[in-house]
């Protein structure tokens, strides 16, 4: 027969210092910010409770000329592409035995339950990574028109307009490069023809590259190439791309190569709102004593997925 624990029992075993541990390993490297947002569900699909709807609508046209007793001209938002997207369940447990408790050997025990934390971000880190490493394919995750995050051919539901968001061929991170990922964006238009730029000069972009890549970057990029020369060759000519604000974003959970084995890399607005993680439940985390064996059990459970909303705000290269 199970033997209820007491009110002091409970208080020594349940210490406060574990709980404390987990949030601190819940905290720690949170890399995939800086490449994904995280927001909850109700706030942006409040009205749908088991699943994350969202809908595009095609932009209007120019206003139009109206005569002095002539009515004026009616446009109509016609309805883009809806996209729909489920969470999953996640969760881990650790188990710390009644003999550690009772030698009170905290070190130990709050290794692991720092460690527990810690599968949440990195879960999230490595998830995040396999969205970018996988952004030229359908393997995992599709944009709002069912193709790959990055692609040349992006349908339109009401024409046969198709836009892109990547080079055409296969480029590793260079000077010219991302010249030409830039203007790809700076010149992409919207579902009904008319221009709608990704970013202008001026405008934060984020330059997400793997480790490798990261001092490429920086000679490209930083504060003082941006406001000196042109960095491939020694010559009189100015950094052309000293009129954007660039951040590097280095990820090293990416290890995402192309079809001619160079590293993927991209550009996204700073403030981009497309790439969520969606938390239907944030870490959730309970404790227990198991009856059998005593051991005082720490669980985390969660609710979330990963979607892709809208690919305009994100440029590939690399594949």
């Amino acid at each position: 027969m199970a033997v209820p624990m007491t009110t002091s029992i409970s208080q020594r075993l349940f210490d406060g210092r574990i709980s404390e541990a987990i949030l601190e390993g819940i905290s720690q490297d949170k890399t995939y910010l800086d490449v994904v947002k995280e927001v909850s569900h109700d706030e942006i699909s409040p009205n749908d409770k088991s699943v994350v709807r969202t809908m595009t609508f095609q932009s209007l046209g120019p206003i139009q000329q109206k005569g002095e007793t002539t009515p004026i001209e009616f446009d109509a938002m016609a309805q883009g592409f809806v996209k729909e997207t489920a969470h999953n369940e996640y969760g881990l447990a650790v188990a710390f035995s009644r003999k550690l408790w009772d030698d009170a050997l905290f070190g130990l025990m709050r290794q692991g339950a720092l460690e527990l934390g810690k599968s949440v971000t990195l879960f999230n880190n490595l998830n995040a990574a396999r969205l970018y490493d996988n952004a030229f394919n359908t393997t995992y995750y599709t944009a709002q028109d069912g193709l790959a995050l990055c692609s040349t051919s992006h349908t339109s539901p009401n024409s046969a307009l198709l836009r892109s968001n990547k080079l055409a061929y296969s480029a590793q991170l260079s000077y010219s490069a991302i010249q030409e990922l830039l203007i790809l964006g700076w010149r992409q238009v919207n579902m009904r023809r008319y221009s709608e730029p990704a970013w202008r000069p001026g405008d934060p972009i984020k330059v997400i590259v793997q480790p490798e890549d990261y001092f490429t970057a920086e000679k490209i990029l930083s504060e003082r190439a941006l406001a000196g020369l042109e960095p491939d060759v020694d010559t009189n000519s100015i950094n052309v791309l000293n009129k954007f604000k660039f951040r590097v974003v280095v990820n090293p959970y990416m290890t995402g190569t192309g079809s001619t084995n160079m590293r993927l890399w991209f550009l996204q607005r700073e403030n981009q709102n497309s790439i969520l993680l969606v938390n239907k439940v944030a870490p959730e985390r309970r404790q227990y004593v198991d009856n059998d064996t005593l051991a005082i059990v720490h669980t985390l459970y969660t609710r979330s997925h990963q979607r892709i909303s809208r690919w305009e705000e994100t440029y590939g290269a690399g594949d």
